[in-house]
């Protein structure tokens, strides 16, 4: 088997706990468990997802400065820093940081998938 396969495989792995953190954070009732979502699922599967995606870059041989990479970066950053927001800063759950988070993991997620 080819890194390259487990590099994939470990990257989709990390993108899906990543998603399911940031919809944990956004659907708990508590401050508590909001907090538990996006430490124990979303960031890991955020660094994890990155760590792969940089791997994935080096085995392919593609630029690290491309559009789409750099794009996908900032997209999955502000969904990041929103479930952060969501779970440490405040006490209510705000829709607007919901769907600052849902538009930025799509759009990260389009721009890896479609590589424009």
């Amino acid at each position: 088997m080819s890194a390259w396969l487990v590099l994939r495989f470990l990257k989709f792995v990390a993108v899906s706990v990543f998603f399911s953190g940031v919809v944990g954070t956004f659907r708990a009732t508590t401050t508590a468990e909001r907090r538990r979502w996006s430490d124990r699922h979303a960031a890991p599967g955020f660094v994890l997802s990155w760590f792969c995606g940089f791997g994935l870059v080096s085995a392919t041989g593609q630029p690290l400065f491309a559009r789409w990479i750099l794009g996908a970066v900032a997209a999955s950053l502000v969904t990041m820093w929103s479930v952060l927001a969501q779970a440490h800063l405040l006490e209510r759950k705000s829709n607007a940081l919901s769907g600052v988070a849902s538009l930025g993991f799509v759009l990260a997620l389009a721009l890896m998938v479609w590589r424009p």
